[in-house]
């Protein structure tokens, strides 16, 4: 047997052995370098009205709760509401919406260290895009993600998001 055929399998292996744990978390950017949370405004209004998912400074730090789902899928919720994404963009939703995909699939990026994922909707159609350090818009989008052709793929780091266990 070839070594390139095995390479695949001990990157799959290492994928599931690295599986996210259920539990409290700071998410951050890879592509921050160590300075923007994920998170929700300090400054927000107090409607039911969807909450924006933003890059911040790091003076605001919201914990998330990472939670199993169906398939392999999980549930994410900050501030107790769940994370879902309409028109292209992450938002948490006060209020239940049917409409609203609630799960995603958070897959560990072989090549960045522990704790890095790229998360994606529960039909790997779209993932989390952090935006450019220079765009004012700071908060998340729901785009297709590119992976370099390689094996494992490669991901850009505004595409890959550190996950830290608030407890381990």
């Amino acid at each position: 047997m070839k070594i390139s055929s095995i390479i695949p399998l001990f990157a799959a292996l290492a994928a599931v052995k690295a599986q996210i744990a259920p539990g409290p978390y700071t998410i951050r950017s890879l592509a921050s370098d160590e300075r923007g949370y994920v998170g929700r405004s300090p400054n927000e209004d107090t409607s039911i009205n969807p909450k924006p998912i933003l890059l911040l400074d790091n003076g605001n730090i919201d914990l998330w709760d990472v939670q199993p789902a169906t398939e392999g899928r999980y549930r994410l919720t900050i501030r107790n509401n769940p994370i879902g994404g309409f028109d292209d963009r992450l938002f948490a939703f006060p209020t239940n919406d049917p409409r609203i995909n609630l799960e995603w699939f958070i897959t560990p990026v072989v090549g960045y260290g522990a704790n890095n994922y790229i998360v994606e909707t529960a039909h790997k159609a779209r993932g989390w895009v952090a935006p450019d350090a220079l765009n004012p818009d700071r908060q998340l989008a729901l785009k297709p993600l590119i992976a370099g052709p390689s094996i494992p793929p490669f991901y850009p780091p505004f595409e890959v998001f550190t996950f830290t266990p608030l407890f381990s």
